[in-house]
């Protein structure tokens, strides 16, 4: 792994750098000399938009060019996959939605803590501890930004991992009946958009509501790891 990811591995939650190494891994470097690889192993990370490049050197012709980084094709994918099996199963993690709305709501708050912070520790008759409240406020304001920065959907072989923030759950393959698309009623979110998916289970009436920006991958992942449920125009149902 390049020192870059590593750095990654250890500042970023689990959730989102496995969510950045599976985005990644769907883009290429391609040198003007014609070499093309994968875009993190080559030690890199894809950034907003679709059209960028890198200045780099390439190990096929030994010289500095502006690489181009592309979106690898579907023969382009296949044909990494079957030169690299398996490299996907540690990389199910899907990461949730975040709608214009609701990142404004979740930054407007985390700077509104932020900044009564700096308002106590600067005011003309602050307390001896008002530093203490600025370090207290500086601790709050991140908390709502855990919560974004964290939420996220993990398929494993036996379950499904439902993670926001402190909060996990845990909900077994078996025991889903349903995923509904889109999203039918209330339920538990764990979810920062509106274009949400509800997951029913057979061991509660309750459902819980998701939104992976991924909606087709994610639904993919868990018809593979679920036989039970057969794809439909509408999501995954349970049939006898």
């Amino acid at each position: 792994m390049p020192a870059d990811h590593k750095l990654l591995k250890f500042i970023l939650p689990r959730s989102l750098f496995e969510a950045l190494r599976h985005g990644t891994r769907k883009w290429l470097l391609e040198c003007p000399c014609g070499n093309k690889r994968d875009l993190w192993d080559a030690g890199g990370v894809k950034g907003g938009g679709n059209k960028e490049s890198t200045y780099a050197k390439c190990p096929a012709c030994g010289e500095r060019h502006w690489q181009r980084k592309r979106k690898k094709t579907p023969e382009e994918e296949a044909e990494f996959e079957a030169a690299n099996p398996g490299w996907q199963s540690e990389a199910l993690i899907f990461y949730s939605k975040h709608d214009l709305w609701a990142s404004a709501l979740v930054w407007g708050i985390a700077i509104l803590i932020w900044s009564c912070g700096v308002f106590v520790a600067t005011a003309e008759e602050a307390s001896p501890f008002g530093w203490l409240w600025a370090v207290a406020a500086t601790l709050l304001g991140y908390l709502p930004l855990w919560f974004w920065l964290t939420t996220s959907y993990r398929v494993s072989d036996s379950a499904l991992h439902l993670c926001s923030g402190p909060f996990h759950k845990q909900l077994p393959l078996q025991s889903i009946k349903q995923v509904n698309y889109p999203a039918r009623g209330a339920g538990i979110s764990f979810a920062f958009s509106q274009d949400t998916l509800s997951i029913q289970i057979s061991s509660s009436s309750r459902q819980y509501l998701v939104s992976p920006v991924d909606r087709l991958g994610f639904l993919k992942a868990l018809a593979e790891q679920c036989p039970h449920l057969t794809p439909t125009s509408r999501g995954l149902i349970f049939q006898d």
